[in-house]
């Protein structure tokens, strides 16, 4: 029980990391996902004119 509060500072960053890490995927993911279907409805338009 004495052990956990100096270790909730090292895990509270390393949760904070993940959480900066997660939210950057995330991020790249939609952005990516954004980028394709631009490029594909933007095909789809070059084929249809």
């Amino acid at each position: 029980m004495n052990r956990t509060p100096p270790a909730l500072p090292r895990s509270r960053q390393w949760l904070g990391l993940a959480g900066w890490l997660a939210f950057a995927f995330a991020t790249a993911a939609i952005g990516a996902v954004a980028l394709s279907d631009v490029h594909s409805a933007s095909m789809s338009v070059k084929l249809e004119v």
